[in-house]
């Protein structure tokens, strides 16, 4: 049958929030697990470092959320002309509009100033690097050299 859904034999549906696995603000999306959830729940656990699902299994009255399919409306107006690069080492994410991309290109270099970070290949994309060339100061982002 197509478009049915297994029930959990506790929870039924097993509805759980989405967040945008890029910023990590609620989608407003529901996702249905069903017969899976527990299964879904400790992988999402395992996968984000504890940060979302359950060790457990699906929690009745917990805050079950996962990471959504794509990213949410705000990320995704990001993308138009602008990039969104997550760091590998620590998990955060640097959404630069297209304003902000432009006034980069040509800045970021590595630390022996033989190759500078290629802004215009990463617009409009979710570029995953090892490790993070920003960092904040309070309010502000500072960059500091790439790889």
């Amino acid at each position: 049958m197509s478009g049915s859904i297994r029930l959990h034999p506790k929870h039924g549906l097993a509805p759980a929030l989405t967040v945008c696995r890029i910023c990590c603000k609620d989608t407003n999306e529901l996702a249905l697990l069903g017969a899976s959830a527990d299964k879904v729940m400790r992988e999402m656990y395992e996968a984000t470092n504890g940060q979302y699902g359950s060790k457990d299994g699906y929690q009745e009255y917990g805050h079950n959320r996962i990471l959504a399919n794509g990213p949410c409306d705000e990320c995704k107006a990001l993308l138009d002309g602008g990039v969104v690069f997550v760091a590998q080492d620590t998990r955060e994410s640097l959404r630069l509009t297209k304003d902000i991309a432009d006034s980069l290109v040509g800045r970021i270099w590595n630390k022996d100033k033989s190759k500078c970070l290629d802004i215009d290949a990463a617009r409009g994309k979710v570029w995953t690097i090892p490790t993070a060339f920003w960092y904040t100061d309070g309010d502000n982002i500072k960059i500091k050299e790439w790889m």
